[in-house]
């Protein structure tokens, strides 16, 4: 079993990865180079994908029955900091995209936030799933104050319409 000291240093290793990953989609994101935004934003998803995963396990190893209160906290949690640190990534990735002033580069984030609300719904994890469901608050806010016309409208029908079809999951 792996000391608090090296999972921190595990932790900390993969912030580390993750920062570079991060400033490469937000340099892809102010070039609009859309191949590079999506391969990139795909990377988060799989991150997202193998952090759930991991969570998963670690419920199965300590039922929250059979361990004290303090280790049910520690490895049992909906989500922990890699999540946060996934969804503070995403947030940086809508105001870049839509500071661009470019609603291709808002879509093409957008519709990879899609793709992880659902998985995380999929995934059974509510936690997860709302936390990356309020970017769309965002998404729709800086949108609003930033773009004009047919590119807000854009965008506005784009959260719509996905809000609409994950409305039509839960019923």
């Amino acid at each position: 079993m792996a000391s608090a000291g090296q999972a921190r240093q595990a932790a900390d290793r993969f912030r580390a990865e993750l920062a570079e990953l991060r400033d490469g989609v937000v340099q892809a994101i102010r070039d609009g180079y859309r191949q590079l935004i999506d391969g990139r934003l795909a990377t988060y998803q799989t991150l997202l994908d193998e952090t759930l995963d991991r969570y998963e396990q670690l419920r199965k190893v300590v039922p929250s029955w059979e361990a004290p209160q303090y280790e049910t906290f520690r490895l049992r949690p909906s989500t922990g900091q890699e999540v946060d640190w996934l969804r503070a990534d995403y947030e940086t990735f809508i105001r870049e995209a839509v500071g661009a002033r470019d609603p291709q580069r808002t879509r093409a984030v957008l519709e990879h936030l899609f793709t992880i609300v659902h998985t995380c719904y999929r995934r059974h994890d509510l936690k997860a799933a709302t936390a990356f469901y309020r970017l769309l608050q965002l998404a729709w806010s800086d949108s609003g104050r930033q773009l004009e016309g047919d590119s807000w409208h854009d965008v506005r029908n784009q959260i719509l319409d996905f809000h609409r079809s994950q409305v039509m999951l839960i019923f």
